[in-house]
């Protein structure tokens, strides 16, 4: 063998290497990104849902026609499937998971606030709950009464 010549069992030997070296090159690289704009993105993110959730209050709500109920329905509904997009990101890294999952709690009671939405603008649901009620046959103070 030359000192110019190189064995087969050699190159792949450097190969395999290689290989390995980018493999973990391409690793470090996602958790920087993961770390370093993942974790903050997702950490504000979490935080206007947050303040989104608190704002959408039964108040809130009460001040709205129906037809501006169904437009935030709408808006919520739009916001709700984004979100899921964004969960169905799998992540290896224990931070970028955890910001996942609050998202996800989000996605959820942004869903559950659209449904009640729907039973507040749904006059049959308020005449079934109006329904059940009186045949309650419950003395109250007051007579029950359907908001929305």
């Amino acid at each position: 063998m030359t000192a110019g010549c190189i064995t087969f069992d050699e190159i792949e030997s450097r190969t395999e290497s290689t290989v390995a070296l980018a493999i973990y090159a391409r690793q470090v690289q996602a958790g920087f990104w993961a770390y370093a704009i993942g974790v903050p993105l997702l950490h504000i993110l979490n935080t206007r849902l947050d303040d989104l959730k608190a704002s959408l209050d039964t108040a809130f709500l009460n001040k709205l026609n129906d037809e501006q109920m169904l437009e935030l329905s709408d808006l919520l509904k739009q916001l709700h499937s984004r979100l899921e997009r964004i969960v169905s990101t799998q992540s290896q890294f224990k931070h970028v998971k955890k910001n996942l999952e609050r998202i996800e709690d989000s996605a959820e009671d942004l869903e559950s606030i659209v449904e009640n939405i729907h039973l507040a603008v749904n006059q049959g649901f308020h005449k079934v709950v109006s329904s059940a009620i009186s045949n309650l046959n419950v003395e109250a103070g007051e007579s029950a009464t359907m908001s929305h």
